[in-house]
């Protein structure tokens, strides 16, 4: 193309558009002029939310700067306290300790009229209600009941009839059945202590008991059934045997006489047993209440 043709052509197109530019600004300044309508925006629907991670919330709007945030009431209410008063109970009055040495004897329940007459009627008797409960079963419980004032019982109502006799016992129970009364104390080195002291000192002095070459009395030694019967019968005074025999071997010759007289005199008749001459076992509590009865009855 020529240059000339080309230059030609360029002033055209400049021309062409600059027209266009005039008609345009011309379009534009009448449709400012004009109402037009607000743009309508659509907002797309969104899919439906799928299971997944929940949503996380937003930062916390804060305080302004310098703002104090309200305090929390920490006031404590300390509930009311309960009452703890101690309430002591009155207290119980302890009874004074009895002195069981010699004991009391129960007072009630007496033996039925004539059951003491006569000591052979210790195992006819029917029974009845005894005064101590512990002698139902002992061949000697009517000798008991009617020997309460010379053997007592125990505060809490036995009597114990197979419980051992000691010599200072022995010594009270006669001097209770003969009422020998006071005697001052015995003149031994082992009885100033005894509760028996006095009735031991009156049965000395009446000739019924001897001590020990070695000043003593021997007050709660265990006595036995052939010491017994020496004290018995020099208490008692019962005469000696007619033909009382000879000790045999290994018989004590210093009670023989006295154990003989007490079995031919009948007083111990069924309280030494079956034995033509008993043993010397220990002297129980029945067995002294039956032999004071016996011979309580056979001196009367």
């Amino acid at each position: 193309m020529k240059p000339r043709a080309k230059e030609q052509r360029i002033k055209a197109a400049i021309v062409v558009a600059l027209v266009a530019l005039a008609t345009s600004g011309i379009t534009i300044a009448n449709a400012a002029e004009e109402p037009t309508e607000e743009p309508t925006i659509t907002i797309p629907s969104l899919p439906p939310p799928t299971d997944g991670p929940e949503p996380t919330a937003g930062p916390t709007p804060t305080d302004p700067p310098g703002t104090v945030p309200p305090t929390t009431d920490t006031t404590i209410t300390i509930p009311p306290t309960t009452d703890t008063t101690v309430t002591i109970p009155p207290t119980t009055e302890v009874p004074p300790t009895t002195d069981t040495t010699e004991p009391p004897t129960p007072t009630t329940l007496e033996p039925p009229p004539g059951l003491c007459d006569d000591v052979t009627t210790q195992m006819t008797m029917p029974q009845h209600e005894y005064r101590f409960s512990d002698i139902a079963d002992s061949p000697f419980r009517v000798a008991i009941e009617c020997q309460t004032a010379v053997i007592k019982g125990y505060p809490n109502g036995t009597f114990r009839p197979l419980e051992p006799v000691t010599r200072g016992q022995m010594a009270s129970f006669i001097s209770r059945a003969l009422s020998l009364g006071a005697q001052g104390d015995a003149d031994f080195s082992d009885t100033d202590d005894s509760v028996h002291s006095t009735a031991i000192a009156a049965v000395v002095r009446a000739g019924i008991a001897v001590g020990y070459t070695d000043g003593t009395f021997k007050p709660n030694q265990t006595i036995s059934t052939h010491q017994a019967s020496t004290m018995l019968v020099k208490a008692f005074e019962v005469p000696p045997a007619s033909q009382p025999g000879h000790p045999l071997p290994g018989q004590d010759p210093t009670h023989y006489e006295n154990v003989v007289a007490l079995l031919t005199s009948g007083i111990a008749a069924g309280i030494f047993g079956d034995d033509a001459y008993p043993s010397p076992e220990p002297l129980s509590r029945g067995e002294a209440a039956a032999l004071i009865q016996a011979a309580t009855e056979y001196v009367s």
